[in-house]
């Protein structure tokens, strides 16, 4: 749970006018494990004590794009990737994957790669987790309460946040206007990325 008071955001974005604060922050599992590494690296893997990587959610070697929980696969990608990467990590609590066309084969000979993989780690089976997008919006001078539906889950982005006079609901989604305290987001960041309740 992040909480924030509507009137600390860096001044009064429109004097006289009233305002409310609204934010959308996505939940994402704590247990996620990965990362992007180039060719000729060594990709290392940790799980939290007392568990092992359960499931192999993304793997590819070749040109993947993007950051955990937002990889995708480019035009160059060795059909080897998942198996190679479920062979050295499935069941441990740990991994080091040598990042190298040996270990995966090449999939395209003279261009630069690297790896991609995601992981989720579990203790004996994998959690079921509610949705993961929450938001709110709370009058100036009241508390915005942000709560993951998941109690293993922690805060991992802001989707959108807007100290003002935002339009749109938690339901179809919110949008600046003319009235928004540009430092908003960076505030409900600090506040808060990594907080679960």
């Amino acid at each position: 749970m992040c909480t924030s008071r509507a009137p600390y955001f860096g001044g009064d974005p429109c004097p006289g006018v009233e305002k409310h604060l609204a934010a959308q922050v996505k939940c994402v599992d704590p247990h996620l494990v990965g990362g992007l590494v180039a060719d000729g690296s060594d990709l290392a893997m940790t799980c939290p004590p007392g568990e092992s990587i359960g499931k192999i959610l993304f793997a590819s070697y070749g040109t993947p794009t993007g950051d955990l929980s937002l990889f995708q696969s480019g035009w160059c990608e060795s059909t080897y990737s998942t198996d190679v990467v479920k062979t050295l990590c499935l069941n441990e609590p740990f991994c080091t994957i040598p990042v190298n066309a040996g270990q995966f084969s090449d999939p395209c000979v003279g261009t630069d790669k690297s790896l991609a993989v995601e992981a989720r780690c579990w203790a004996t089976s994998p959690p079921t987790p509610d949705a993961n997008s929450i938001s709110g919006t709370a009058d100036e001078h009241d508390t915005l309460v942000l709560e993951c539906p998941s109690p293993d889950f922690v805060i991992g982005s802001i989707n959108f946040a807007s100290y003002g006079t935002p339009g749109g609901n938690s339901t179809d989604g919110f949008t600046s206007t003319w009235c928004d305290a540009q430092t908003t987001v960076p505030i409900v960041s600090d506040l808060c990325i990594g907080q679960p309740i």
